[in-house]
């Protein structure tokens, strides 16, 4: 039997990333064998997770020369980490028979390779090496299993979302798996099994869990994977609490930029995840769809659908490239503004031979981006939107999921899952604005009597007020043009043809919803999106809610309800040929303390007998309870985007479920924004992963 030399010390590595290192001859003549030990990027040497890469130097009785232990060749942020009493700190001179870590605090490129290697520190003696390597970090699909869900909560803020989603996740997952009853008990912060709420209390402006991380996974090997929470750039205050509530034993959390807040295109909202795609798929030039794409591989990991945009602005002459190599903004102010731009202050910087990116600075929109490229004939400048530039490196330097964009650049937000979703059975949900209008202008050509939309809800949109929601008419007099002839087939179209020819998909695949945006005016010849000067106002967000902005558990869509137009069923059925089930009958609506019955009568149309028989515990001297008060309105009405959306459901055998989310309309988001989730990766070995499969 093979033995360790008596006479040097050994270098010991975890294969199995269990947290035993032993020193063993059989773990030693593995030490260098492809791929080496997984380094998993962003885990912390203190964190108790499975995948730490850790070692151990042995070393026999009677050798007692120093020991110098370094990484060749050293990459950047990556540390060989020791216990100490003040800590984990990194170290090049460890003490034998202590169990070191490797640790990796930010980007590594995906892959790479770099061995530890032990000397002597007098030179005498053989060495030792082992080897290490970076795993790639992969997004996990909507369609994969729940195994847990963030949410904020905050009483006076948005109890009705998280009451609600309670309710629908103890449904669909079964209350031995959510064992929170908001029937039963007030909702409090804490860990739910497949659901943690996470304390608001705090930090009142910062309900998007959604913005703060992507949750993905590193395979680990031996059949065993490890969760990895990918921060986004954001400053928002519950940052530290959504790290605190995800660092966990289940969950390594993985910083890969500095955190520097340029744009809302930089949060976790702005990436979705596609599953495989078998095909290679061609090349796509710059346009209304997107910025340029190169042609992808077959996909197995599936695809990185990101929200970014390079909108082609104006040419300038060819000789101003000596002032953009100058980094001399006197000139190019003056030709900005020739063309109604207004830069202000700004910076240059060279991005390769004819390539420069300029990047004005303004605190309400963030960053603006120029980049300016040199043709044959002069200077294209574009407007460029995308997410910051660490964070983008890092997605792609994975290698093994394409990057596939489309062009968000026209909408407030910025965020792809303002207008696509992915669901079960590689299907998009699609945003549709010229289905919306479609709806509704068949509501007014038949003259059906109809409710409000956002009956009993203040909505400032930008460029109208309604105090009490808007009829049928207003919504088409005021937004149905712009939706119709400008978002659907200048913006939305161009997207859905990307998006099937990257993603390999049929016309069918598609489930449009209706969405209607809100109606910007336009200076002649503008394009949506581009912010050239402080008084433009050229970018729109959803007016209705985002049907399209879901949270996917299992077959069931957790979706935003609508608030569209009221109709009969009857009426409803002439419009959509489908029978509305009963269930959508009469109209659930959430309000504070305080509210008379006279005054939710007036607003909701309805008798306020009506509404105390409906009601009998929700009024105390005809008063609304509180802190929240949940009310049926009573009347036989369905809502018209509702019952659209269980027609399509049907047809595509997934399951809907609508839970209220004003609070977050408010402020430009919806469910899938308002929450974040941990899924189960696939338990067989990736395939394609190059030296670590």
């Amino acid at each position: 039997m093979s033995t360790l030399p008596p006479d040097k010390a050994t270098l010991h590595v975890d294969f199995t990333q269990v947290g035993e290192v032993p020193a063993t001859y059989e773990t030693w003549g593995r030490r260098g064998d492809p791929p080496g030990v997984l380094v998993m990027p962003g885990l912390r040497a203190e964190q108790v997770v499975p995948g730490l890469a850790r070692l151990k130097i042995r070393r026999p009785s009677g050798v007692d020369r120093g020991l110098v232990l370094r990484l060749e060749p050293r990459p950047k942020d990556v540390s060989i980490m020791t216990k100490t009493a003040q800590g984990w700190e990194a170290t090049a001179d460890p003490a034998a028979d202590t169990t070191l870590v490797v640790e990796a605090a930010a980007y590594v490129a995906a892959e790479s390779t770099f061995r530890a290697v032990l000397a002597e520190r007098d030179g005498s003696g053989p060495g030792d090496s082992a080897l290490f390597s970076v795993a790639p970090f992969l997004l996990l699909p909507n369609d994969c299993p729940v195994e847990k869900i963030y949410v904020w909560y905050h009483r006076e803020l948005n109890h009705p979302t998280v009451a609600e989603l309670v309710e629908v996740l103890r449904e669909v997952l079964g209350p031995d798996r959510v064992d929170l009853d908001p029937l039963k008990q007030p909702i409090a912060p804490g860990d739910y099994k497949a659901l943690e709420v996470i304390d608001g209390s705090n930090v009142p402006d910062s309900a998007f869990v959604q913005d703060y991380c992507e949750i993905g996974y590193r395979w680990i090997g031996g059949g065993r994977s490890q969760h990895l929470a990918v921060v986004t750039p954001n400053e928002g205050k519950l940052s530290a609490q959504v790290r605190r509530a995800m660092s966990s034993v289940h969950l390594g959390v993985l910083e890969v930029t500095d955190q520097s807040l340029e744009d809302s295109t930089d949060f976790g909202g702005n990436v979705e995840c596609f599953p495989a795609v078998g095909k290679k798929t061609g090349p796509m030039p710059s346009g209304p769809a997107g910025p340029e794409i190169t042609e992808h591989p077959p996909a197995p990991h599936g695809k990185i659908l990101l929200g970014e945009s390079e909108v082609y602005l104006f040419t300038l002459p060819k000789d101003r490239a000596a002032d953009l190599d100058r980094e001399d903004l006197k000139q190019l102010r003056r030709d900005f503004s020739a063309k109604l731009v207004q830069l202000g202050e700004a910076q240059i910087r060279r991005e390769g031979a004819g390539r420069w990116l300029v990047t004005a600075l303004w605190k309400i929109h963030f960053r603006r981006q120029f980049l300016i490229t040199e043709t044959a004939t002069g200077l294209d400048v574009f407007f460029v939107r995308t997410v910051e530039a660490g964070y983008r490196r890092f997605l792609a330097a994975q290698g093994l999921q394409p990057i596939l964009s489309v062009d968000t650049s026209w909408l407030s937000v910025g965020h792809v899952d303002e207008i696509i979703s992915v669901v079960p059975g590689r299907r998009l949900l699609v945003a549709s604005s010229g289905l919306a209008v479609e709806l509704l202008s068949d509501v007014r050509e038949r003259k059906f009597p109809a409710t409000r939309m956002f009956r009993g809800r203040k909505v400032n949109a930008q460029t109208a007020y309604y105090a009490n929601g808007l009829t049928v008419d207003q919504a088409l007099d005021d937004h149905g043009s712009f939706n119709a002839e400008i978002i659907q087939p200048d913006y939305l179209n161009p997207i859905e043809e990307r998006l099937k020819a990257g993603l390999d998909l049929q016309d069918e695949a598609l489930i449009r919803l209706p969405v209607l945006y809100e109606s910007v005016t336009l200076l002649p010849g503008r394009r949506l999106g581009p912010i050239l000067d402080p008084t433009d106002l050229t970018r729109t967000t959803a007016l209705s809610t985002s049907l399209v902005n879901v949270l996917v558990v299992g077959e069931h869509i957790l979706m935003p309800r609508p608030y569209g137009p009221r109709l009969s069923p009857a009426d409803v059925e002439t419009i959509i040929d489908f029978r509305p089930p009963d269930h959508l009958l009469n109209q659930w609506h959430w309000e504070k303390a305080g509210t008379t019955v006279d005054a939710l009568a007036e607003r909701f149309e309805v008798a306020p007998d009506a509404l105390l028989k409906e009601n009998p515990d929700a009024f105390v001297n005809r008063t609304t309870r509180g802190p929240w008060t949940r009310i049926r309105i009573p009347e036989q009405k369905v809502d018209l985007f509702e019952a659209y959306v269980e027609r399509e459901f049907r047809k595509a055998e997934l399951a809907v479920r609508f839970v209220d989310t004003w609070i977050y309309h408010q402020f430009f988001g919806e469910l899938h924004c308002a929450t974040n989730v941990r899924r189960t990766p696939p338990d067989t070995t990736p395939a394609g992963w190059g030296k670590l499969s």
